[in-house]
């Protein structure tokens, strides 16, 4: 199901591009289309959209303890937003010390991320775009440490990315003191390699969570257009349709 699920998500298509796949509302309203489910097509460059929707679904996650309890993730727009608020200016000439953000308050995360989640989190993390390339910042709170997760470097390929590394690391530290956190002194990257099945999951994670209006879309491709022209005996029993109750009772696929 879930490879089935993935191939209608992510299928190039331009009359449908603008065709609303997904909606909820979580501190502000949040609606993808089927374009930004296009952009986890294997080899294509994952759409900030995608990735601000799951960093909030993420935060909002009460089935899986992992989520929590254990991580809270930054949305990346709003990293995103203090990267080029501060430019190349990352780290203050004078000090050699990263960028204070405590005066924006225009930006304060706090306004999308449960305080109490960011505050008691062992792990703070936040994905990154630059040069067309995503990566993810994860914040070790326990052992006061940085890490860098990059699927195609093992080390910091520039010394860009070196200032942009140290830069997310003061702010990631910052947020969290301004949630009423202590602050801590993250000293350390290092990289792991990304998996296609990762976009896979997303697009089922998106297109089925119950926080969304439309996700009787996919059921209903599913069920129809993607099934194969001459399904098994199986497949055509009305006991393997997909439905909400089926999603609601944690069934995956039809057996």
């Amino acid at each position: 199901m879930l490879a089935r699920l993935y191939k209608w998500a992510t299928k190039p298509t331009e009359d449908n591009a603008y065709e609303r796949v997904f909606n909820f509302k979580g501190g502000k309203e949040y609606t993808a289309m089927r374009y930004h489910l296009m952009s986890l097509a294997e080899e294509a460059e994952v759409d900030m959209t995608i990735m601000e929707i799951m960093c909030i679904l993420n935060n909002m996650d009460k089935n899986n303890e992992k989520f929590i309890y254990a991580t809270c993730c930054v949305p990346p727009l709003f990293m995103h937003s203090i990267l080029e608020r501060y430019g190349p200016r990352y780290i203050d000439a004078k000090t050699g010390l990263p960028r204070d953000i405590s005066t924006t308050e225009d930006m304060d995360p706090l306004r999308y991320i449960d305080a109490n989640k960011l505050k008691s989190a062992p792990y703070v993390f936040t994905p990154i775009l630059f040069a067309k390339h995503w990566w993810l910042y994860v914040l070790d709170v326990n052992n006061k440490k940085f890490y860098a997760l990059d699927s195609l470097n093992t080390k910091s390929p520039s010394s860009d990315r070196n200032k942009i590394g140290r830069f997310a690391s003061s702010v990631l530290n910052q947020i969290r003191v301004r949630a009423g956190a202590t602050t801590i002194f993250p000293n350390k990257t290092r990289a792991v390699a990304e998996l296609q099945e990762f976009r896979e999951k997303y697009v089922e994670h998106i297109l089925y969570h119950s926080k969304n209006y439309y996700r009787h879309k996919a059921i209903k491709a599913l069920n129809s257009v993607t099934r194969q022209p001459k399904p098994s005996t199986a497949l055509q029993s009305p006991y393997t349709q997909l439905n909400t109750a089926d999603l609601e009772s944690g069934k995956s696929d039809a057996s």
